[in-house]
């Protein structure tokens, strides 16, 4: 709650209101919601291009109140956006206000590029569930159901968000736009985004009326004794959520659920040698079934030694337990659980029509994986129990994103040339490859533009002089133009692959 002149004219040199409308790559932080919309807004409609809406998916009971974000998406290739999600893929290539750039949108595929990096990434639905808990008396325990669900591309525009929603998360640039604060922290939040002060702009001036303490915190830190008492509450806590991890890690119920899920999955599918499959599920339920009944063990004595651990004795008998526990619980998690998982896995990987399938197993695997990895990062304090190599050494992780991972753009094209030249139709290689027709005819249109296919293997003669006219008269540049002028007799690919045709006629 102390800010001096000297900090007011360091923080004042950020301000440069003129500059901020001219940054790229920074996010603007500001104060009310109408003022984050109007930039966002304002900075889609300067984008040249067609202006793409995706909708939400929403099924069961999802309120309005509930949407997570607007259910319509509104974007433009070169949009600004941030994700609102942290990545649900075990290789968690995105989080929660990491920022990007919209790179391409095509046959309701969005692709985006990192602020950060080059990389870039197709994005893939993220779904939130609306859960219903009951109490299942049969089995004394708590259930979910999932009653709705909201699935959505995880992303928002982001040239503009307001400090509220920017709590918690972090930037290396961002454009602050604080003078109209009106709560408390509001200001600190603001500042405090941004891991350094050169990465900051001033976009209004922040006066000693804009920053708000909560008297709450004024009168607990004007105590003699708060700071002696947050060492010592700090301390505590520490204390009490190390215990809480402790316990918590021999929690064996989500590894009991991710193998009864397992063994829904492959009931429910049709897959390869599915009786082997069965027989090794229920050897795996059998086995987290054993390791469950040590933990539920195991657990009562951690928690009558973590109740006494003030006494001397108890710190050196709690190492004793959790170092014989660790080689025990994670040489059964990896030996007869992971292990036979993730050969299965190997065994279907590249097999057809296995690959949401696949997806779920590998989700399986993780949460397997994540309690192999809590258990051997246990520690208490700042005193680890466990130092060696992971008990999982040597078996790599499946990948979800390898299981999904798209042909590179040369192979897919190719993979359709060769299958137009074994004498298949453009219905029969989207089918075959999964295709929609319209990609099919993209993939056609680049082989007609370099003339190693033929236009008239495509498109009717009489039909190419419709297009050939229409084209002389608006011109080539954009197609739905053209389809509103051609009408539905003629299709947006036989337009696509027309002007290839004729792009190859003016090169050569």
């Amino acid at each position: 709650n102390e800010l001096t002149q000297d900090d007011y004219e360091t923080l004042h040199k950020r301000y440069n209101p003129e500059f901020a409308h001219e940054l790229e790559n920074y996010i603007t932080l500001t104060t009310h919601n109408w003022k984050a919309d109007k930039k966002n807004e304002g900075e889609l409609q300067k984008l040249d291009g067609n202006l793409f809406s995706f909708k939400a998916i929403i099924e069961g009971e999802f309120a309005d109140n509930m949407f997570p974000m607007e259910a319509e998406l509104k974007l433009k290739i070169g949009a600004q956006v941030m994700f609102i999600k942290n990545d649900s893929d075990i290789a968690k290539r995105y989080y929660n206000g990491k920022l990007a750039t919209i790179k391409s949108i095509q046959d309701n595929k969005i692709t985006v590029q990192f602020f950060d990096s080059t990389n870039e990434l197709e994005l893939n639905r993220e779904t939130w569930r609306n859960v219903k808990y009951n109490f299942n008396r049969e089995k004394n325990k708590i259930e979910e159901e999932e009653i709705g669900s909201f699935s959505h591309f995880p992303i928002r525009l982001a040239w503009a968000i307001t400090i509220h929603k920017s709590q918690g998360l972090t930037f290396e640039k961002a454009i602050i736009d604080a003078g109209e604060a009106f709560a408390a922290g509001q200001v600190y939040v603001a500042l405090s985004r941004c891991t350094n002060l050169e990465g900051i702009v001033l976009q209004s001036k922040i006066y000693p009326s804009s920053v708000k303490t909560d008297e709450r915190i004024i009168a607990f830190s004007e105590k003699e004794s708060s700071e002696h008492e947050l060492i010592n509450n700090l301390d505590e806590g520490k204390k009490e959520y190390s215990k809480t991890l402790l316990i918590k890690a021999f929690d064996w119920s989500k590894v009991l659920n991710a193998v009864n899920d397992f063994i829904d999955i492959v009931e429910l599918k049709q897959i390869p040698d599915k009786e082997n499959v069965e027989q090794m599920a229920l050897t795996m339920l059998a086995k987290t079934k054993l390791q469950l009944d040590v933990a539920e063990k195991f657990v009562p004595r951690l928690e009558f030694i973590l109740e006494h651990i003030s006494e001397p004795e108890k710190e050196e008998e709690l190492n004793n337990l959790i170092t014989r526990a660790i080689p025990f619980f994670c040489n059964a998690l990896s030996t007869e659980l992971i292990q036979p998982l993730n050969n299965h896995i190997k065994d279907l990987k590249g097999k057809q029509k296995v690959k949401t399938y696949l997806k779920e197993c590998v989700a399986i695997e993780a949460i397997l994986f994540n309690k192999l990895n809590q258990i051997e990062k246990l520690q208490f304090g700042n005193s680890k129990f466990y130092a060696g190599n992971s008990f999982a050494a040597g078996i790599q992780i499946s990948d979800s994103k390898a299981i999904k991972a798209k042909t590179e753009k040369g192979d897919t094209f190719k993979e359709t040339f060769n299958q137009f030249k074994e004498g298949k139709t453009i219905e029969q290689i989207a089918e075959s490859r999964g295709m929609a027709i319209t990609t099919i005819e993209g993939h056609i249109a680049k082989f007609i533009e370099t003339g190693e296919l033929e236009i008239s293997q495509f498109v009717s003669s009489n039909k190419l002089l419709k297009i050939q006219s229409a084209i002389n008269e608006i011109g080539a540049d954009k197609l739905t133009p053209l389809k509103q002028m051609l009408g539905d007799e003629i299709s947006f690919g036989q337009i696509k692959m027309s002007v290839a045709h004729f792009n190859f006629i003016a090169k050569n």
